[in-house]
Order: C-alpha cells, then sequence, then structure tokens
C-alpha cells in the first residue's frame, strides 16, 4: 500500500462563501477547527465561526436574519447557525454576548457580495 501526499491546508481555504448550501459550510466550520477557522467578514472585520449547524429557511445569501440564542445566517440553501463565534481582536463568544455587545443585528451583511476573500 502506498501513501497518498495531499496538499497543504492554507488559510484562505476557511474563507466562506455564503452562497454555498448551509451543510456545506457546516462541514467547512468542522474541517476548519481550530485551524485554520472557517471566517468571513461583518463590518469589515474578521469574523470566526467555531461551530455551526444546519437549519431549514429562506433568505438571501450571507444575510443575518436571527440574533437569538445563536447568530442564523442565510446560505445559499438553508440556513447557518452559529455559537460561539469570534470577532478580530476579541475572545470567542456565545451568539447572546456577541449580539449585546452590539457586534451584529438582524439584516446586516456577512462578507464581501455573499462571500469573503
Amino acid at each position: 500500500m502506498r501513501a497518498t501526499l495531499a496538499p497543504m491546508i492554507s488559510k484562505a481555504q476557511g474563507a466562506i462563501d455564503w452562497r454555498d448550501s448551509a451543510t456545506l459550510i457546516e462541514r467547512r466550520v468542522r474541517a476548519f477547527n481550530p485551524w485554520p477557522s472557517a471566517c468571513t467578514t461583518l463590518r469589515g472585520k474578521l469574523l470566526k465561526i467555531h461551530v455551526a449547524r444546519v437549519e431549514t429557511g429562506p433568505g438571501e445569501a450571507g444575510r443575518i436574519v436571527d440574533v437569538s440564542d445563536a447568530i442564523r445566517v442565510a446560505t445559499g440553501d438553508g440556513i447557518l447557525a452559529i455559537e460561539p463565534l469570534q470577532l478580530e481582536g476579541r475572545k470567542a463568544m456565545g451568539a447572546i454576548e456577541f449580539a449585546h455587545g452590539g457586534a451584529s443585528r438582524r439584516g446586516e451583511q456577512l462578507g464581501a457580495q455573499g462571500a469573503t476573500g
């Protein structure tokens, strides 16, 4: 049996494209935790997503549709419920603490045109 070489994982591979399905993004979050981390942007700052789960529902890809026990973001197919998460320069925190700190609001867009770079 011969070994198969796999390419090195780069930090850029952790960037979330919100046009992808919630299932694909959730798998990416699990695969890239703890390094290089699945990430997007919020108001021009890096936002790392540590844990996510798939839910059903409509919405514009990358748009925050609910802020409660989790930050819920619409994807190309479904909703991604995120908690905990970490904004650049801050510690990781749960969705409720994140929202109370004014870090996110319903209707905000994550990433650039539904994708990050």
